[in-house]
């Protein structure tokens, strides 16, 4: 036998090199047959005890697709030199609550300032609700007139006949709150102002002339009308007229107190104008 390592020659009988002391491997016979190979052994897994039932598996985890960005349509710039038309004026359509309908006006009323030399007219419109002071200012007696005075010169009139198509512009401006909500007509000017009619405890009528004319301070054919409510005390020259006395006796009842002893004249219906 030779030794694997320093190939020394040994006797067939040793078991170790007698150069280097290494153990001799013996060769093989030929024709023999392998020596058998132990089968590695391979784990199995443990078999679940009787009964027992595996739980089910996790469900499956969603993933959200990629967001696919939505295309943004780009504003198509307009020709040179083009000029986009105005937008249409609103449209004012008066509108009527009719929970809350007009009853009746009272037109030129004013109040007296500086001793008489200046005044500030009102038309004093009722609803059952409310007692409604619509201040007509300057601007819009101006305007009022102005347009009645071009209509009579279109119309070819005269002085006398423009002067009284100018007084019944004014009265007719004051028709235009029968068209109007009362919302409309307290927002119209600053001025306005509302008293709700369960606040008005009395209303007094002073002076008037009647059938019986009795000296009094206040001008002829008109009455003094003193409103007491919780909002305080509010005084105003109204026309001495058998309509406007009716509608606020209509109103207020026995609220409206007249002038001791008044009597009024047998009125007859003529349109103004």
């Amino acid at each position: 036998m030779f030794c694997g390592q320093c190939g020394t020659r040994n006797p067939d009988t040793n078991k170790y090199c007698e150069n280097c002391g290494r153990a001799l491997i013996r060769p093989r016979p030929s024709g023999a047959a392998p020596a058998p190979t132990v089968p590695f052994p391979v784990p199995t897994s443990p078999q679940p005890p009787p009964g027992y039932s595996a739980p089910p598996p996790p469900p499956p985890v969603y993933t959200p697709a990629p967001a696919i960005p939505f295309p943004v349509a780009t504003p198509q710039q307009a020709p040179p030199g083009y000029y986009a038309p105005p937008p249409p004026p609103p449209v004012y359509a008066p509108v009527q609550q009719s929970n809350e309908p007009v009853v009746g006006i009272i037109w030129n009323a004013h109040i007296n300032k500086m001793f008489g030399l200046s005044s500030m007219t009102y038309t004093i419109v009722i609803t059952p609700r409310r007692m409604i002071m619509a201040q007509l200012t300057g601007s819009m007696l101006t305007a009022a007139g102005r347009d009645a005075v071009e209509t009579a010169k279109a119309q070819g009139k005269g002085f006398l006949e423009t002067w009284k198509d100018q007084l019944a512009a004014h009265f007719q401006y004051s028709q235009r709150y029968f068209s109007m909500a009362p919302e409309q007509i307290i927002a119209e000017t600053p001025g306005n102002r509302a008293i709700e009619n369960a606040q008005i405890s009395a209303i007094k009528l002073k002076g008037g002339q009647g059938i019986i004319n009795i000296p009094t301070s206040t001008p002829e054919g008109e009455f003094k009308m003193i409103i007491e409510s919780s909002q305080g005390v509010f005084e105003y020259m109204i026309p001495e007229e058998k309509r406007f006395t009716s509608m606020l006796k209509d109103v207020y009842g026995d609220r409206l107190h007249m002038p001791f002893g008044y009597i009024a004249p047998i009125s007859i219906n003529i349109k103004p104008f």
